[in-house]
């Protein structure tokens, strides 16, 4: 696979070689993150090690979070929102697929705001919140065209 960028607005390095960009990204953001998972896969395939690497390389604490599940519940993000707070990430690494990289934006919104994911959402019972601040995200798919930076965002409005 070539190597390319892709950006609208959120900037998604694709090829061989990008999953130790997170080194330098991590590094231009803070001291410690909060690394999402979901059940188990990461683990088992070797990447939350790999990923434990480059942040022990660049000196970067961190805690995992795990257990995202498909579909996320509102309270799985509101916990982990709080236990980002807790620990005083500075960022959040999303290390799995669609599930894990979309709740992950709403546990940097909780881990900022203290409140509950869904004061953000249209579905609210009243209006919505506006976002005004979250944690910055760096998310590491281990699926292709997964989360909603790169599948709803392509697709023509015929969805071919």
């Amino acid at each position: 696979m070539e190597s390319f960028k892709f950006q609208l607005p959120t900037t998604v390095y694709f090829g061989r070689g990008e999953f130790d960009r997170v080194k330098k990204a991590a590094r231009e953001i803070g001291k410690k993150a909060l690394i999402v998972i979901g059940q188990g896969a990461v683990k088992k395939h070797g990447y939350l090690d790999r990923l434990k690497k480059c942040l022990d390389a660049e000196k970067i604490g961190y805690e995992v979070f795990e257990g995202i599940e498909p579909n996320p519940r509102s309270t799985t993000v509101n916990k982990a929102g709080a236990f980002a707070k807790e620990i005083k990430a500075d960022m959040i690494i999303a290390l799995g697929g669609g599930s894990v990289m979309d709740a992950s934006k709403g546990i940097a919104i909780v881990a900022k705001s203290g409140d509950d994911v869904w004061d953000y959402s249209d579905y609210a019972p009243r209006k919505a919140k506006t976002v005004l601040e979250a944690l910055p995200i760096i998310c590491i798919p281990t699926l292709a065209a997964t989360g909603s930076e790169v599948n709803g965002g392509l697709s023509s409005p015929t969805g071919n």
